[in-house]
Parts: structure tokens; sequence; C-alpha cells
């Protein structure tokens, strides 16, 4: 039972009242109440010497005993200990529990310090990454994975959950990993390394795939077109196969188009960097691509551009003029008759940014995230009637892609819609504009 101080002192002061009180039964005051007092004194020095042997023991010793004060003392110091065993287990159990989980994971898992230096992996790490546990504890990452793209992307950091690298496993070559980096606790970080060999195999079968249907459909379509065409000079405008042969025109147009869009995307998704770069003069490109979006609107709608001529882009000039054209030609085509469709080609902080701004219907916020699907539309009525295919803005997410840029799209129904091309500083020139006397 513990007791309060004050009990603890009365208790102390009892005893050198009957201390007292024995000295003057027998006439020895003052050497009763010092004999007391030293036997007190020497009674504490011998506990303390306890407590401090107990405490400065390697060896694993119970608690001493005792009564009065230090019977307390040593009754809590019993119950902390008990209480710290208990947490010391739970969290055993808990990490112990941890490292199986993370140990079973397929994915490779490294937990990595304040300072970058490897604290833990697991066995799938080891496979993949060709980490050597513990040998390579206390090692920086950066400096047992060399690849470029890695060191590039590890130096970023990316806040973005969902923002990855892919690199040849150091381990086997032909495995291709996806890397991400997570941010937790107090500067630490957790990089995760995924096998997607499997997936990229997928992928490339799908591409291939799709790009041979759609070359082996392009010379029948022609073919067709073709004679259709030869019908269309035949026929008296007023026949009844006049209106026929004009439906099969436009829907054999339309396959064309399509054919054509899922050609150039198969070129696109592969990923890799676009050849014939130069410095491009954007505004000069921006220019033609609104002469053209003023002919497809035919006046109806108001087109404005706000460029800066001091920009230049580092880029290949037919992929980043398809990319351009696949937005403005939308805004006209989903803007109403009486619209307004605004084009910027503008510097920023983080390099420059091609906008295209329209105050259309808008689209729907759970409609956003799936834009850039293949065949993706919001309104699949409108979207045939307008002539759209479904695929252009995949392609310009993956033109974006091959130039380290990306794509932001912001809409608000009934107010209008903003596609933001955005390209780093690196692929950004500013040129100095002379002035005219």
């Amino acid at each position: 039972m513990k007791e309060f101080p004050l009990q603890l002192l009365l208790r102390h002061l009892y005893g050198l009242l009957l201390g007292a009180f024995l000295g003057i039964l027998i006439g020895q005051f003052l050497w009763t109440l010092l004999f007391t007092t030293i036997l007190m004194l020497v009674w504490h020095i011998y506990n303390l010497g306890r407590l401090a042997a107990w405490t400065g023991s390697h060896k694993k010793l119970d608690i001493p005993t005792s009564r009065g004060i230090w019977g307390q003392v040593f009754d809590d110091l019993y119950n902390r200990q008990q209480r710290h065993n208990q947490r010391k287990k739970t969290l055993s159990k808990t990490l112990k529990r941890f490292v199986k989980a993370t140990a079973a994971l397929p994915d490779g898992t490294v937990v990595l310090d304040d300072g970058g230096y490897i604290e833990w992996c697991n066995p799938s790490a080891r496979q993949l990454l060709g980490l050597r546990w513990p040998k390579d504890g206390g090692q920086r990452l950066d400096n047992l994975i060399q690849h470029p793209n890695f060191l590039s992307f590890y130096e970023r950091k990316s806040q973005n959950e969902n923002d990855g690298v892919e690199i040849p496993s150091p381990v086997d070559t032909s495995k291709i990993l996806f890397i991400q980096i997570v941010p937790y606790g107090n500067s630490r970080l957790l990089v995760i390394a995924r096998d997607i060999t499997l997936l990229k195999r997928l992928e490339n079968m799908r591409r291939n795939f799709i790009s041979n249907v759609s070359h082996e459909l392009k010379t029948p379509l022609t073919v067709i077109n073709g004679y259709l065409e030869i019908l269309e000079a035949e026929i008296e405008p007023d026949s009844k196969a006049s209106q026929p042969v004009t439906i099969m025109q436009r829907q054999t147009a339309r396959m064309v188009s399509i054919v054509e869009d899922l050609i150039t995307l198969s070129k696109l998704e592969t990923g890799e960097q676009p050849e014939n770069q130069t410095w491009i003069n954007v505004c000069h490109l921006i220019e033609e691509v609104v002469s053209d979006a003023m002919q497809l609107s035919n006046g109806d709608h108001h087109i404005e551009s706000h460029l800066d001529e001091s920009v230049t882009l580092l880029a290949n000039p037919q992929e980043i003029r398809s990319a351009f054209s696949n937005l403005v030609f939308n805004a006209v085509r989903y803007t109403q008759a009486g619209g307004r469709v605004d084009v910027n080609w503008e510097r920023t902080e983080k390099g420059a940014q091609f906008k295209v701004s329209d105050n259309g219907p808008g689209i729907p916020t759970n409609h956003l995230p799936r834009l850039t699907e293949r065949f993706y539309r919001v309104d699949v009525g409108r979207s045939r009637h307008k002539g759209g295919t479904g695929l252009g803005l995949a392609i310009v997410k993956h033109i974006l892609i091959r130039h380290d840029a990306g794509l932001q799209i912001d809409s608000v129904v009934g107010e209008g819609s903003q596609f933001s091309c955005c390209f780093p500083v690196e692929r950004v020139q500013f040129v100095q504009q002379e002035k005219n006397d």
C-alpha cells in the first residue's frame, strides 16, 4: 500500500520521538537520540547500497525487498519493471509479426534512416535489388544502386504516392522493377521495389497486337474509301444511293482516323525519348494551330492567344504540334457556339506552361481522373457526333510523358475547362528579345 510523503515523514518522527522517550526513561536522552538517528541513517545507507547494487548489476537480479519507505520504493520499481517487461514483450511480438509480414511480401522493402542509410531490408529486396543483409546495413542505398534514372528519382524524393521510376534489376537485367519512395515517421524513407516484368510483357503484347491490327486495317479501309469515292462520282446527287454512300464515307473516314490514332498511340507508348528534338519557336507553332482551330470553328467561337515569345522549348515539333492541336481542337469541338477559347504560352517558376481554357459546359469531377484513358468519353453520343475517337487525350498524355512534362486538368460544370501542359525548366530556354529603336 502506498503512503503519502507526510505519512512517511511522520513515521520517521515517530521513530525519533520513541528514541527520545527511551532516552528520558534511562536518563541518556542525547545519546539515545544520537544512536537512533545513526541507526536510521545506517538503515537508509544499507538500502541505498542494495538499490545501487541492483541497478548497477549486468545480471538479471530480483528487486530487493524491504519495509517502510524503502519497501514502497522497491515495490514501485517492481511494478514499473513488470509493466516495462509487458510492454517490451508486446512490442517484441508486434515487431516479429511485422518482420514476418514484410518478409512474406513479394515486393522488395528497404527502410532508410533520415540520412539515407539502410536500416533493414526484407528477403525480396535482397533478391530484386541485390542487397546483402546484414552486410549492407548502414550503407547508403544510392551508393549501391547506381542506375541514372533511380539516382535522379531518389534526389527528387517525390511526395506523390503514385510517382515512381522503372529500372532494370541490378541482379537480373531481364527483370523490370518499379520503385517508389514513401516518406514516413521522423524523416525516414520506405523504398518499395516491385517486379513488373510480366506486366510490361503484357503491355508490349497488347501494344504490338493493336499496332499490327491497325496496320492490317489501314489498307482495306483505304481500298473501301477509294471505291466509295468512285461510287460518289458515278451516282446522281438526288438518287437513293447518294445518302448511304455519304454515310459510308463518313464512317470509313472515322475508322481511318481511329486506326491512325491507334498507330500513333502505339508508337508513343514505347516510353522512349522522342527523336529529332530541337529548340522550337513555340509561338509560331501555336499560331498555326490557332489558325487551324479558327477554320474548324468556322467563326462560331471567339479564340484568343496570349503568347510569351521569349520562351522556346526543346522537343519534337511534330509531336508537340499534335498534342497542342488535340487540346485546342477539343476546346473548339466541345464549346458551344459563341463560346470563348483562350490559348496561353507562358513561363512559370518551374519552367513553362501551355494552357487551353474555355467556357464550355465543363466536365464532372468524377470523370477527370479517367479522361486520358483510351476510348474514354464523358458523353459517348456527343463525342461521336463531334467526330472524336476517344484517343486524343491519351495521345497528349504520352507525348508529354516523352517530353518529361505533365498534363493538369481543371474543370467546373457550367463554367468551363482548363488543360495545362507543364514543361520542366530543363526543356525550356528563355530568349532575350531585341528591342526596336
